[in-house]
């Protein structure tokens, strides 16, 4: 998990985003990951559609 959080971060650094936009992004996709436990590699809508608001 913690690699797919740096790659994101170097990516938004890269892109110059402000340091407050990279840890709120950061915080998202991690809350994201850890819901989504061990399978990262199957995007699932409707499992994003029914945690949009949990991520938050």
């Amino acid at each position: 998990m913690n690699v797919y959080l740096k790659k994101l971060e170097d990516e938004l650094r890269l892109r110059k985003y402000s340091p407050k936009t990279v840890r709120a992004y950061s915080a998202c996709v991690e809350n994201f990951l850890k819901a989504k436990k061990d399978n990262l590699g199957i995007v699932d809508i409707d499992f994003i559609k029914h945690r949009t608001y949990a991520f938050a």
